[in-house]
């Protein structure tokens, strides 16, 4: 997202006095993510590149209490760590994810497209990122993938020695969260979506859409306008613990979402004012490419940054 519109929805946060606001403990407390390891693409050559494990490492070690990793199934059912379903942005040969081996995969280089001291790097497993979560810390698996994935996820870190506290899910695909919460109610899950606003007419205010994802592979998009109310019923009916979305959304989601005992994540945020206001305005967790600047805001603004578990924060039961 560029800085000229998160500017502007600063502004326009800033502007709204009705905005909801949330208790002096609850601004004081928040996750920041970094972002695929926070490799901030090929514009930080000196950083690993994202989604590896020493991207993970790197983010750690900058002190954010979580990092976020995005995982696809490879063709012989092997969670790997990937955001696209192709290899071409970020590997020295294009080939589809989803219809690749591991071993193929792993032959791929996925380090030198970013600098060349990191020339080599293979494709990270779920697994091989869940080995190096440390003690104190936690790692976000957004899952790319459909519900055929939940299965092999799950088997990766019920293999692992990550505490569950210490992990959290989230997906655009309401059928993979569906199929996880199902295999394993003990880790969390936040459901990814995206908001937007349309314009309808110069007499009419804006309206609200938001977007999701369905069904097998990569699943398909569903787009409608928004009904906050149904989808907080569905939240809480499915169990999950909450939602993580983009940085512009209603006004009154992190009051509503409290209401019923979840909790509001919000992606990707580089300013760290930004940081700042949206947490004041009672968002729970702030994925970012920059750790260390964003972390530095919140620390001077009074708030806590740690990493604390999530699905202790319901204060109401999933409905049956």
């Amino acid at each position: 997202m560029g800085v000229t519109l998160i500017m502007s929805l600063l502004l326009a946060f800033s502007m709204e006095t009705g905005m909801a606001g949330t208790t002096q403990d609850k601004q004081r407390r928040v996750g920041v993510v970094a972002h695929r390891g926070a490799g901030a693409g090929a514009s930080r050559p000196e950083r690993p590149p994202e989604n590896t494990v020493q991207a993970c490492l790197w983010g750690w070690g900058q002190g954010a209490p979580w990092v976020e990793c995005d995982v696809i199934l490879s063709g012989d059912g092997v969670p790997v760590v990937r955001h696209d379903f192709s290899t071409e942005r970020c590997a020295d040969v294009s080939v589809d994810v989803s219809k690749s081996t591991l071993q193929e995969l792993q032959s791929l280089d996925v380090g030198s497209w970013k600098d060349q001291r990191w020339t080599g790097l293979g494709v990270s497993t779920l697994g091989e990122v869940l080995a190096v979560v440390p003690d104190d810390c936690g790692l976000v698996i957004e899952i790319k993938s459909g519900p055929e994935s939940a299965g092999p996820v799950i088997e990766a870190i019920r293999a692992g020695d990550a505490d569950f506290d210490r992990l959290m899910i989230i997906s655009f695909n309401i059928d993979t969260l569906r199929a996880i919460r199902k295999g394993c109610p003990e880790v969390p899950v936040l459901w990814l979506m995206s908001f937007k606003q349309q314009q309808q007419g110069e007499d009419t205010p804006p309206a609200w859409t938001v977007s999701w994802r369905s069904g097998a592979g990569q699943g398909n998009r569903i787009e409608q306008p928004l009904d906050l109310e149904a989808i907080i019923a569905e939240v809480t009916r499915e169990g999950f613990d909450g939602l993580d979305t983009t940085v512009a959304h209603p006004r009154d989601l992190a009051a509503k979402l409290h209401g019923s005992g979840l909790i509001l994540g919000v992606w990707t945020v580089n300013d760290p004012q930004v940081a700042v206001k949206l947490v004041q305005s009672g968002v729970d967790e702030i994925t970012t490419d920059d750790p260390p600047a964003v972390i530095q805001a919140l620390a001077e603004a009074g708030m806590e940054v740690h990493c604390w578990p999530r699905r202790r924060l319901r204060t109401k039961p999933p409905a049956e």
